[in-house]
């Protein structure tokens, strides 16, 4: 009977111990993403202009990053609002009103779908996918060594009619591997 307890207790502390330090990393990694993207707008320049009326981006299939992203709308300042959108890949009417469009990883298909109907738009595009940069983004997010780090395509961004500050291509991680 006690061999039973102590393995049964061994199991559960196995099975639940992990959990906690994982769902803490990874909203962790969704609040430094939320950052990154609303502090990219203080580097980019659309058509020339700088967004000073206030932000937003649309987030493709990533609730836990609009969740993070709607803290910081809440606790955003009223000169310069944040308005997040959430898309699941469907809605391309709703792109003309971005300044920002967010793609997590895993959604490539629906993503090239989404960067098609962008063709013509401004939008800065950022996501995660290993050849999203490759595939038209202007910035891409990766996690590497414990951190998370980007890369950008100037030319991509220039394509989309996006400038992007000598600062934020100087704070990359380099060329993506």
């Amino acid at each position: 009977m006690r061999y039973f307890l102590v393995k049964s207790f061994l199991f559960l502390l196995c099975v639940i111990v992990p959990r906690e330090p994982i769902e803490g990393q990874t909203l962790q990694i969704d609040r430094l993403k939320a950052n990154y993207l609303v502090n990219f707008a203080d580097f980019v320049l659309w058509h020339g202009q700088a967004k000073t009326n206030g932000i937003t981006i649309g987030v493709l299939n990533d609730p836990d990053l609009e969740l993070e992203l709607e803290k910081i709308s809440n606790a955003s300042k009223e000169d310069r609002p944040l308005r997040v959108v959430s898309l699941d890949g469907t809605e391309s009417e709703a792109l003309e009103h971005l300044d920002i469009l967010f793609a997590g990883n895993g959604r490539e298909k629906v993503w090239k779908s989404m960067r098609d109907h962008c063709e013509g738009l401004t939008i800065l595009l950022v996501g995660e996918d290993r050849d999203f940069l490759k595939d038209g983004g202007a910035i891409q997010f990766t996690f590497r060594k414990n951190r998370l780090q980007f890369y950008v395509n100037q030319e991509n961004a220039n394509a989309l009619g996006i400038q992007l500050s000598s600062k934020l291509i100087e704070l990359t991680a380099g060329r993506p591997k």
